[in-house]
């Protein structure tokens, strides 16, 4: 075994709202952010997770995320509203 890494390049396209959730033992800050890949970066790979998947909004309930993953999918599908 070993330890590998991999990169990809992605551009930012819009942050999505800060939140933390409290699962008991630990509490994580969420800080997520839409993006999209660089072109040519080639396509990620899971690290921390056994698969990845590239799904519509509208299909998120069809997956078993984890309670801190909620947030995430409701700022997803807020409509957006014009910076003021």
């Amino acid at each position: 075994g070993g330890i590998f890494t991999w990169q990809v390049s992605v551009f930012i396209e819009r942050p999505l709202p800060r939140f933390t959730h409290d699962y008991g033992s630990v509490v994580i800050e969420m800080i997520p952010f839409v993006c999209r890949l660089a072109p040519g970066c080639g396509a990620p790979r899971p690290h921390e997770h056994l698969a990845l998947a590239w799904v519509a909004v509208d299909a998120l309930d069809t997956y078993d995320l984890a309670p801190a993953d909620l947030p995430v999918v409701a700022a997803l599908r807020a409509p957006r509203r014009c910076a003021e």
